[in-house]
């Protein structure tokens, strides 16, 4: 799948979904599964928390 269409389906730009998936990958919450990469998420969006 394209990178801009999957960000469309998402609702935001392709480089936010891009910067999302590096943050994922460096946090160790993003792993390969036999199926391909998966998120360790429990499908909610955690609030960012202050520096």
């Amino acid at each position: 799948m394209d990178i801009q269409a999957r960000a469309l389906e998402e609702g935001m730009s392709y480089q936010t979904l891009i910067a999302s998936v590096l943050h994922k990958f460096v946090s160790g919450r993003l792993v390969e599964s036999a199926l391909g990469l998966t998120s360790h998420s429990s499908g909610t969006r955690q609030k960012r928390r202050a520096p």
